[in-house]
C-alpha cells in the first residue's frame, strides 16, 4: 500500500503526460491509481502475453481476482499488443469500448548476421522453468533421439519447475545429455553456437528468444501454438512448426531441424522487427491514437 501511495504522489508531483506500462500488475495498478489522481494523464498499456493462456495456469480464486483486476484495462486510452493472436484474445476476454487496440511487435535488439556462425553440436531452449514452457515434453522428446543425435540439450532458465525437470531428466536417463543452465549474460553466445533452437512452449505472444534465434540464422523447431510463434515463423518463412503434441513427432522434427538447409529469414522479416521500425511505429501510434 505504501508503494502505491508513493507512486500516486510521484505522478502528481512529476505530472507526466503519458504513462506506459508493460507488465500486467503495473497496468492494473495505474488503472486504479488513475481514479484517485488529481493529475490527468494518458495511460498506454503494452500487453506482452496471451491473456487467456496466462490465466489458465492460475488457481480458481486467483483467476477470479485477475479477471476482476483486468477490468481496469477499460480505463486505458490505448492498448498495444505484440501479435495478432494477442489482439483477438484481448477482444474476446475484455469487453473494451472505444479503446483502440494496436499491434506493436517486440523488436530485435541485435544486428543481423552477415555470415553464418559455425554451429557447435548442441540443441538449445530458453525460458522460465514453468509448466507452460512444456520443458518436460521437450526432455522426453529429446530422449527419443539421444542415440541418433550425439550432442547435448541445454535448457537455459530459472523457475519453480527446476526440481521436477531434474526428475524428468533422471527418469529419461539423460543426466549426462540434458543440462539446465541459469540465465546469464552470455545467452546470445549460447544461441549463436547451437545446432538448432527448440521451442516447446504451449502458447506465446511474440517470444524474443525466437526473434533472436532467427536473426542469428538458427534453425527453429517449435510446437504450433496457433498464436504468436506461428505468426513469427510464417512471416519469416523458415523454421519447422509441429502441430501435434506427440513426443515422437516432435523428436523427428528436431532431427529435421538439425538438417535444415534454408534458415535465413526474409529481408521483410528483419525490417518488420528491427528497433528503428518498431520505434517509429510506436511514436506514430501514440500521435494518431492519443492526440
Amino acid at each position: 500500500m505504501s508503494a502505491s501511495l508513493k507512486l500516486l504522489f510521484l505522478i502528481n508531483q512529476e505530472k507526466p503526460e503519458i504513462i506506459c506500462t508493460t507488465h500486467d500488475h503495473c497496468s492494473m495498478l495505474i488503472g486504479v491509481l488513475r481514479l484517485f489522481s488529481p493529475h490527468k494523464f494518458k495511460h498506454v498499456i503494452w500487453q506482452r502475453n496471451i491473456l487467456s493462456f496466462h490465466l489458465q495456469y492460475e488457481n480458481i480464486l486467483r483467476q477470479i481476482l485477475l479477471r476482476t483486476l483486468y477490468k481496469t484495462y477499460k480505463t486505458a486510452d490505448l492498448l498495444l499488443v505484440n501479435s495478432k493472436s494477442a489482439k483477438e484474445d484481448i477482444k474476446k476476454n475484455i469487453k473494451l469500448i472505444n479503446i483502440p487496440i494496436k499491434i506493436l511487435y517486440n523488436y530485435i535488439g541485435i544486428k543481423k548476421q552477415k555470415r553464418p556462425i559455425k554451429n557447435k553440436n548442441y540443441l538449445l531452449s530458453i525460458g522460465r522453468l514453468v509448466k507452460s514452457k512444456n520443458f518436460d515434453f521437450l526432455i522426453r522428446s529429446f530422449s527419443k533421439i539421444k542415440n541418433i543425435f550425439k550432442g547435448n540439450l541445454y535448457i537455459v532458465g530459472e523457475g519453480e519447475e527446476k526440481n521436477n525437470l531434474q526428475e524428468v531428466i533422471k527418469a529419461q536417463k539423460c543426466k549426462s545429455r540434458v543440462f539446465i543452465k541459469p540465465v546469464s549474460t552470455n545467452v546470445l553466445s549460447f544461441i549463436n553456437g547451437c545446432k538448432a533452437f527448440i521451442f516447446s512452449s504451449l502458447s506465446e505472444s511474440c517470444p524474443n528468444v525466437i526473434l533472436e534465434a532467427l536473426i542469428l540464422n538458427k534453425p527453429i523447431v517449435a510446437l504450433d501454438d496457433h498464436a504468436g510463434v506461428r505468426e513469427l515463423l510464417k512471416y519469416a518463412k523458415t523454421g519447422i512448426l509441429v502441430s501435434q503434441k506427440s513426443e515422437a513427432i516432435f523428436a523427428d522434427a528436431i532431427i529435421q531441424g538439425i538438417n535444415l538447409k534454408k534458415i535465413n529469414p526474409t529481408k521483410r522479416f528483419y525490417k518488420r522487427y528491427v528497433l528503428q521500425s518498431i520505434s517509429e511505429k510506436f511514436y506514430h501510434t501514440l500521435q494518431k491514437s492519443l492526440f
